[in-house]
């Protein structure tokens, strides 16, 4: 008989961090849950703590290809109603996913359930004081909030039905995967739907499969490809909400990133990104009430570049004062 839940565990030179995401599955009360761990072709112990696990998990292994393909991997494998990612150095709460499958299979067909997550603090040793816990009513989420600001992929459960009819991840995109791979949902016609539950903790650290690098002119220039393609496939999309409401989230999405685009050095690139959003919602500039003010007179390219100088300013006064 085929488990409720299958929960997939990608996994790349995290042995440090893997036995604690296994066990925090294993550990759970819902026991209808299957767990499908995918070594990326790690290089450290990954793969013998794996194996040590036996048959209480599904062992899969492949040449490195990267998350999104070793989660693609895992899905088609998993033979659960519903599917789970988990990140192999985040971990779950007790009775995280008992709460969460219940609210799933409670939900209309095809929705996704979702529901809060915190910050583990590595160095401390505990949640930390300064995490991220995205809080949204219990119910169906207000879509240009909910894209604005996404909760993490282990915050999620999907049907296993909706995530092969969109197609999985796209293995093509260097960043933003689970914001492709969400919109891609949404424009489909499903709806996201948040539980109080506190799920999983994000750990902060760096390791060899969570690196926060710099990102490339090719990075950026590929995600602006997903925010065109999703402007054109707004006409003609199975929206369960206003196009208003998903262009604005969109465009508010897409500021963020051109902004950021800017800050690695990819003007160009940063320029396009702004006129993107710029056509998916009047109303998609993103920032502090100083910057929208400098942004209308100045336009976003030169209001980047006042703020960072703005910016310098301040810090060199600190330092006299």
């Amino acid at each position: 008989m085929a488990p409720i839940l299958s929960v997939i565990i990608p996994v790349y030179n995290a042995e440090r961090t893997l036995r604690t995401a296994i066990d925090s599955v294993i550990m759970q009360r819902c026991h209808d849950v299957e767990i499908v761990v995918v070594d990326d072709g790690s290089t450290d112990g990954s793969w013998g703590i794996i194996e040590s696990y036996g048959d209480r998990i599904v062992a899969l292994r492949q040449e490195n290809a990267g998350a999104s393909a070793a989660r693609n991997h895992g899905a088609r494998v998993g033979r659960g109603r519903f599917l789970k990612f988990l990140d192999s150095d985040d971990f779950l709460f007790p009775e995280a996913l008992e709460k969460q499958i219940e609210h799933a299979k409670g939900l209309p067909e095809g929705a996704i359930s979702f529901g809060e997550e915190v910050s583990w603090s590595e160095e401390l040793g505990r949640v930390s004081s300064a995490g991220r816990t995205i809080m949204f009513p219990p119910g169906s989420a207000r879509i240009d909030r909910f894209l604005t600001a996404l909760p993490t992929i282990s915050a999620w459960i999907y049907p296993k039905q909706l995530f092969e009819k969109i197609g999985g991840f796209d293995v093509k995109l260097a960043f933003q995967q689970d914001f492709d791979f969400c919109c891609r949902a949404i424009l489909a016609g499903c709806v996201p739907y948040a539980t109080p539950t506190l799920i999983f903790a994000y750990r902060q650290h760096e390791t060899p499969g969570r690196i926060s690098r710099r990102k490339s002119p090719e990075d950026f220039a590929s995600i602006m490809s997903m925010y065109r393609a999703f402007a054109r496939r707004l006409e003609t999309s199975e929206l369960q909400y206003s196009k208003d409401a998903v262009a604005k989230g969109l465009a508010k999405h897409c500021w963020v990133n051109a902004r950021r685009a800017h800050r690695h050095g990819c003007e160009d690139i940063a320029r396009e990104m702004f006129d993107i959003a710029r056509n998916l919602h009047g109303d998609g500039v993103v920032g502090s009430p100083l910057y929208r003010a400098i942004e209308k007179i100045f336009g976003p390219i030169r209001a980047e570049s006042i703020g960072t100088s703005l910016k310098s300013v301040v810090a060199g006064t600190r330092g006299v004062l």
